[in-house]
């Protein structure tokens, strides 16, 4: 069972402008270039508190706060906060999407947001092909990269970047 919901707090035009910073269009989706959770669903700090940012977004354009109701998505992207890809449903909706579209954990389901997708991401794909190829030590290439040693090993051994080949 998730946890209730903080409720969301007052937003005023200079919270909504520095919420805004964060969006990116990506084809059809509004991709969160901010802070992220590990499992790709972004999350806005005000006052201290974390809010997850498709929820913020479905208040901001629709006037109506989620409560208890999960916030899904149409286009399966966790980082997405497109408002025409969101809709509200209970966490039995939300698990009958998820089997539906053959999502659940015994189906191997691709990252949503692989490599430069990401906004996150410090790597591209051709530095992935080197950093695979180099011969350098993983903390000189950190360095150069501007990660650390670990990604740098992770990538080597295509745990990380793992759609490039």
């Amino acid at each position: 069972m998730s946890p209730k919901p903080i409720p969301l707090p007052q937003f005023t035009s200079t919270l909504i402008a520095r919420f805004c910073r964060h969006l990116k269009r990506r084809g059809s989706c509004l991709l969160w270039q901010g802070t992220c959770h590990r499992c790709g669903y972004g999350y806005f700090r005000v006052r201290g508190k974390r809010y997850r940012t498709h929820r913020i977004v479905y208040f901001l354009t629709r006037g109506i706060d989620p409560g208890n109701l999960d916030v899904c998505h149409t286009c399966d992207c966790p980082g997405c906060c497109e408002p025409s890809h969101l809709f509200l449903g209970t966490q039995a909706d939300n698990n009958h999407d998820m089997v539906r579209k053959r999502r659940n954990k015994s189906i191997p389901h691709p990252c949503p947001q692989p490599g430069v997708i990401n906004g996150n991401a410090k790597l591209t794909d051709a530095a992935v092909r080197i950093i695979r190829t180099s011969t350098e030590s993983n903390v000189a290439l950190a360095r150069q990269y501007g990660v650390s040693d670990m990604i740098i090993s992770l990538v080597k051994r295509h745990k990380r970047w793992t759609h490039i080949t």
